[in-house]
């Protein structure tokens, strides 16, 4: 395309903003609109059971900061949705506590042992 190509457009075929209708019911400010909706949709939502040891070393029931994690050691205060990675790296580097992941201290896991099986054929190799 062309740099002429844009003087032959028939500007005429596009409303002008004058010809455009608002809603006068509509949020005049969706982004503040959403951030309510999203915080409502948050308060909803059931607690979820914190299983990590690490919360062993926080509160989030504190009266002044509800809902925010504050460290026992040192009360420093943490955001709402402060992963636990983060809460782990403030332990380990401000307290020298570390934490195993749940993952690695479940004792009921199966090991299963399979016969390893060569995928190349002699050929090949």
């Amino acid at each position: 395309m062309s740099d002429n190509d844009f003087d032959d457009a028939n500007y005429d075929e596009y409303e002008s903003s004058s010809d455009i209708e608002y809603n006068q019911d509509a949020p005049q400010d969706p982004v503040i609109s959403e951030e309510k909706e999203n915080n409502s949709e948050k308060e909803n939502l059931p607690q979820i059971r914190r299983i990590s040891p690490t919360w062993k070393y926080f509160n989030d029931k504190m009266s002044q900061y509800p809902g925010r994690p504050v460290c026992c050691k040192c009360q420093k205060v943490f955001g709402k949705d402060t992963g636990i990675s983060t809460l782990k790296r403030h332990l380990s580097s401000a307290h020298k506590i570390m934490i195993e992941n749940v993952k690695s201290t479940l004792t009921n896991q199966s090991v299963l042992n399979f016969k390893w099986v060569d995928s190349w054929p002699e050929k090949e190799k």
